[in-house]
């Protein structure tokens, strides 16, 4: 059976430090004593049978307890931390970079409206989010232009089909008006050429 009990740590006036416990239980052989008494981290207190850490030659010396927070640790976590900022920063203004110059390679080609020119003929330059809507629309523009172009193609190949029809029908009725027209000279009909 485990039993908890609350600890008080009272500091007194001539330096040493004794301990009130507030339990209605209280074997003899669990009653807490201060093993050592060093200033680095505070006395060291154990609760229980005190003869596993005490000998008759004294108290046996016990590692005290580590500081919270290393510093050198804390140094190290920092310059890593530093340089995780510096390479994100590194790679972030890389991307800015480039999507910056891509959006002035757009600026470039896109074509001017009356819009963009000054009164005195100059160009005026526009906003990245400017250059990115001009180039949007001019996008949809081409891509209406495209779908009109296919249209077009498509009437325009049913158009050269039925000029070659002609064409063809044309060649035949000329040589039948040809063949005609000799005939009507062999019965000594005489017959004006067309034009």
């Amino acid at each position: 059976m485990i039993t908890y009990r609350v600890l008080q740590v009272q500091d007194s006036t001539d330096g040493s430090d004794f301990v009130s416990t507030a339990s209605s239980f209280s074997p003899s052989n669990t009653v807490p004593q201060v093993i050592s008494s060093s200033n680095i981290n505070g006395p060291i207190y154990v609760i229980g049978n005190t003869d596993a850490y005490s000998t008759t030659s004294g108290s046996r010396p016990i590692a005290p307890k580590p500081s919270l927070v290393d510093n050198t640790f804390v140094v190290q976590v920092k310059k890593r931390d530093e340089k995780r900022r510096a390479t994100h920063n590194e790679v972030e203004r890389r991307r800015r970079d480039k999507i910056n110059n891509w959006i002035a390679k757009l600026s470039k080609i896109l074509p001017e409206s009356p819009q963009d020119v000054k009164g005195n003929g100059q160009y005026e330059g526009h906003s990245k989010g400017g250059i990115l809507a001009k180039a949007f629309e001019y996008i949809i523009e081409l891509q209406a232009a495209e779908t009109r172009l296919g249209g077009y193609i498509k009437d325009n190949k049913k158009l050269t089909t039925a000029v070659d029809q002609l064409r063809a029908k044309n060649f035949a009725l000329e040589s039948e008006n040809a063949e005609l027209r000799d005939l009507l000279q062999k019965h000594g009909i005489d017959v004006k050429p067309s034009l």
